[in-house]
């Protein structure tokens, strides 16, 4: 996929895993409920008579006893990354197995090799997490809109500001602040805004959570004055603003 052009991605089983690993875009992993594992049984069971039910490990923890509690004879097997689902696979097929039950990635194992193979998961759980992946694109985009709105209004500003997280790292920067300190914006996210200039530290004010007005500092041969305002929500400060 082009990851430029997608803003979610709904995946399950070791794809879901790998992806939430190695994309920035969120991943949204469909997870198995036990009606929908006995469902997924019962309909290889009219399959056939000889079937196995294969995930990663731990993750039917307790289908086993239900099993065993109601005599029912279907092997519970896990494996561990593709090459080891591909092998419990053809093992299985070795046992006399006809139908395995499991995420798609055993499911195209299973036919590859002329068994059958039935999804676990239901066509109503993978609606909802696409409705899931959709809500998170919705939300990002509103987020996307404020903050492209705050960052023209920060651009047109004559005055300078600049706004850290809670760790004191820059989160923006805008350009009167470039023209002052003569320095570019690209690359400073995620710096310490005192590394720039220690005479602009929001240090103080992240710690205390006090408000400093009109302090008069030389800035680049300048007298400036500044304005240190914290950021507080519900969950505590949550970063500051220099004017």
């Amino acid at each position: 996929a082009v990851w430029g052009q997608v803003d979610a991605v709904v995946a399950a089983g070791l794809n879901g895993a790998y992806l939430r690993r190695h994309v920035s875009v969120p991943v949204v992993q469909v997870k198995i409920i036990g009606f929908e594992v006995m469902n997924a049984l019962a309909t290889a069971r009219r399959i056939s008579p000889r079937v196995a039910l294969l995930g990663q490990a731990g993750q039917y923890p307790e289908l086993e006893t239900f099993l065993s509690t109601f005599s029912l004879d279907i092997p519970v097997r896990s494996y561990r990354d593709p090459d080891d689902a591909l092998a419990q696979v053809q093992a299985l097929k070795g046992e006399g197995i006809e139908v395995i039950v499991g995420s798609g990635l055993l499911v195209d194992y299973a036919e590859r090799i002329g068994l059958t193979g039935v999804l676990v998961y239901s066509p109503a759980t993978i609606g909802a997490c696409i409705e899931d992946a959709i809500e998170i694109t919705r939300l990002q985009r509103i987020e996307s809109g404020r903050r492209e709105y705050l960052n023209a209004v920060l651009s047109n500003l004559d005055e300078g500001v600049a706004a850290v997280d809670a760790s004191g790292r820059i989160q923006a920067l805008n350009p009167a602040v470039e023209r002052l300190l003569g320095i570019s914006a690209s690359g400073m996210a995620g710096r310490r805004l005192e590394e720039i200039s220690p005479a602009l530290s929001l240090g103080e004010v992240l710690r205390s959570g006090k408000r400093e007005a009109e302090s008069v500092h030389r800035l680049a041969g300048k007298m400036v004055v500044v304005n240190r305002i914290p950021l507080a929500t519900g969950a505590g400060l949550s970063g500051a603003v220099l004017t």
